[in-house]
């Protein structure tokens, strides 16, 4: 199997590992769940067992610079805060398929930030299907009738904005410690979500307290064990594999099938269905995942295929 096809390949599961947030999310704030505990604990949790396997199996992602580490202090508020935040909340106000595409306007994000973090230009396919997925986007975000819902929450919109460009963020920097050097994309997430659980504590503190972890219900308990286990721990071991293989705009469109599939996995737990025009921008979706997906697949050098064919 070469490099671009295992990078489709983690790209695409980690779409599907990343959807079972979606219905957990959902039924998280239906519950009365602040979404401050929900996050503290996916970024204090998620480092435990991930800071396990490093230590045993490579400590190498351990190694950061007292400067890199400075700078992965910083910008923990925008990723991993405002990338989980903003999506959960997102998907508090607003339907979930609507959350899904405004949070998937990240190809076009990552697309237009990856030449500046990356030095890696976006391709023909990267743009074609970022424009396909800015129509499905317009698609999902139309009433039964195909006309504009004017009745969308504007915090709720602003809760996607915030989290589209923390995940954005999230790609490029991963991607660019492959390209130009640095910490690794693990090394990255490892304390990115230490910092993160740092800056929630004071945050937490001042607005909404903490009176409600002692109240947490064995159901809410189980939807965060969810998000930590398959959404953190291993979609984003996913994601920064593929992001050793593949351009970050790549990935970011892989990723998509996240859509098609927390639309239908939230419709089963929610019992709320999605509307014809937003299967219609799902399947729009999958068809910028496919072109991707085919870009990626050509763009693989022929003379590593055929190293990687001869070997046994």
């Amino acid at each position: 199997m070469n490099k671009n096809t295992l990078g489709v390949l983690c790209a695409a599961s980690t779409g599907l590992l990343w959807a079972l947030s979606s219905p957990a999310s959902k039924l998280l704030g239906e519950s009365g769940a602040d979404m401050l505990t929900v996050v503290f604990f996916r970024c204090l949790l998620t480092p435990l067992p991930l800071g396990i396997w490093i230590r045993l199996c490579a400590p190498s992602h351990f190694r950061v610079g007292r400067r890199d580490l400075a700078v992965l202090f910083l910008i923990s508020p925008l990723a991993p805060l405002c990338s989980y935040l903003g999506f959960m909340l997102s998907v508090v106000y607003l339907p979930v398929a609507t959350a899904l595409v405004v949070h998937y306007t990240t190809p076009i994000a990552t697309a237009m930030g990856s030449s500046l973090m990356t030095g890696e230009k976006p391709s023909v396919y990267d743009l074609c299907g970022a424009f396909i997925v800015t129509i499905g986007v317009a698609c999902s975000v139309m009433r039964p009738d195909w006309t504009l819902d004017g009745a969308l929450s504007i915090p709720g919109m602003i809760w996607g904005a915030l989290g589209v460009l923390g995940i954005a963020f999230q790609t490029l920097w991963g991607r660019a410690s492959v390209t130009k050097g640095g910490p690794t994309g693990i090394g990255i997430f490892f304390y990115t979500h230490i910092f993160g659980a740092v800056w929630v504590v004071p945050i937490k503190t001042l607005t909404s307290g903490w009176a409600d972890v002692p109240a947490l219900t064995g159901m809410q308990i189980s939807l965060i064990a969810v998000t930590i286990i398959f959404a953190s721990l291993l979609g984003y071991s996913t994601f920064y594999a593929a992001l050793r293989h593949i351009p970050a705009p790549t990935v970011s469109l892989l990723t998509s099938g996240e859509i098609p599939a927390a639309v239908v996995m939230t419709s089963l737990a929610t019992d709320s269905w999605p509307t014809f025009p937003s299967v219609v921008g799902c399947v729009l979706i999958l068809f910028a995942i496919a072109l991707s997906s085919w870009g990626a697949r050509r763009k693989a050098p022929p003379e590593a295929d055929a190293r990687q064919a001869a070997c046994p």
